[in-house]
């Protein structure tokens, strides 16, 4: 464990090498003015990561060719550098309620999956020139109810206007489906796409109650539901951060 680290200037804050192995937990790392790099991944090196990276003249947090490793962060604030998050390797990098205000706040040059959910970006500010992709997204939460009754242990399944699945949760106790994703912008080399929020529905098959005694002494109680949802307003640049619906069955 690697704890308060303090590096201003220099090449890199932090520098793991094409030998480097193993587990090390970065923790609250303050690395400020680096010209190359605040922390530096050659090779993957798995362990906790935290901590601020300021004004560095590349990027914050930089993945090498030969990183693979799938990298998670969350609820970090990654500002005022040159670049946020850079990936030359083909690392699947998932980004969870982080703020980032830097130049370009994510760059891939190689083939990289880059998923923001939440939080804030610059989608314009992504710059993506190898095959890697940056995708965009926001949650929702549905909660699903019958007769007033709150219906848990059922899954709800998020369409968009083509009926693809665009993400999915089951209820719990409460009869919220928490946390279902959806894409609101993705980026390749070839640019930014923006796809159309319009004609989204939740859907659900619910057991709200089911007994079975004898053939004259049961019941079975099955419901459907399919429930259009504006999601149009919750898209960039700002909305709020709990966004809730209500899905009777």
């Amino acid at each position: 464990i690697i704890d308060g680290l303090e590096v201003d200037g220099g090449t890199y804050g932090v520098l793991v090498g094409n030998s480097a192995s193993g587990s090390v937990d970065l923790k609250n790392l303050d690395l400020d003015s680096q010209t190359s790099a605040g922390v530096f991944y050659a090779k993957d090196l798995t362990g906790e990561l935290t901590g601020t990276v300021t004004n560095s003249g590349g990027a914050a947090f930089k993945y090498g060719t030969n990183t693979d490793n799938p990298v998670s962060m969350t609820g970090m604030t990654i500002s005022s550098n040159a670049v946020g998050i850079e990936s030359a390797g083909s690392a699947e990098i998932t980004l969870t309620d982080m703020t980032m205000n830097n130049v370009e706040d994510v760059v891939i040059t190689g083939s990289s999956q880059v998923d923001f959910v939440e939080g804030t970006v610059d989608v314009d500010s992504v710059d993506v020139t190898g095959t890697g992709l940056f995708t965009r997204m926001r949650t929702v939460d549905i909660t699903l109810t019958a007769d007033t009754n709150a219906v848990a242990g059922a899954t709800v399944t998020l369409l968009d206007a083509d009926g693809g699945a665009a993400g999915a949760a089951a209820t719990d106790v409460n009869g919220v489906a928490s946390d279902i994703k959806f894409v609101t912008a993705t980026v390749d080399s070839g640019g930014k796409n923006v796809p159309s929020l319009a004609g989204y529905t939740a859907l659900t098959v619910a057991e709200v109650e089911y007994d079975y005694t004898s053939s004259t002494d049961n019941i079975a109680d099955f419901r459907y539901a399919d429930v259009g949802l504006s999601l149009i307003h919750i898209s960039e640049p700002t909305r709020p951060r709990l966004i809730s619906y209500a899905v009777f069955c």
